[in-house]
């Protein structure tokens, strides 16, 4: 599954320190517009408020880039924990700012990552849903989570089939 129009935020992404992919996700993540921009991306008929913070402001992040960086993750969390979300996508565990910027630990990336896999399950079976198909929750826990299988060392291409 892509996401049309992500590739526009690798571009923002420093060029990488680091041929690791782990390590460039983990940078484009803490951008926080990224994390909006696909939560965004979710279905209307799902019926989440959008969180509008996924455009790119030069002169805010000139300005203040760690705090332009930090309120798009909090927007996103605190949209992540709203009832609606909590009830419709269950076990999308919380996570801080620190938690995803601390680079000595990758609980907060793995949290990142795992709600990112719960969205696309979720879409995924919205998507059976709207189309009429008989589908079983196996079916979409297949569709969705094969991106655990990386097929490339690129990260945009990684990426765009994961999410």
């Amino acid at each position: 599954m892509r996401i049309h129009g992500f590739p526009y935020y690798f571009s923002l992404a420093s060029p990488p320190e680091s041929t690791d992919i782990v390590t460039q996700l983990w940078e484009l993540f803490s951008y926080g517009i990224p994390l909006c921009y696909i939560f965004d991306q979710l279905p209307d008929q799902a019926g989440f408020n959008k969180i509008n913070n996924s455009e790119f402001d030069p002169e805010q992040y000139e300005t203040n880039p760690d705090r332009a960086k930090k309120r798009a993750i909090a927007l996103f969390v605190m949209q992540i924990h709203t009832p609606k979300v909590e009830q419709t996508i269950p076990g999308c565990e919380l996570f801080t700012v620190t938690d995803l910027w601390d680079r000595n630990s990758t609980n907060g990336l793995v949290k990142v990552r795992l709600i990112f896999i719960r969205q696309r399950y979720h879409a995924v079976r919205l998507m059976f849903e709207m189309l009429g198909n008989q589908h079983s929750d196996r079916d979409s826990q297949l569709f969705a989570l094969r991106c655990l299988r990386p097929v490339s060392s690129s990260v945009p291409h990684l990426l765009t089939r994961c999410l």
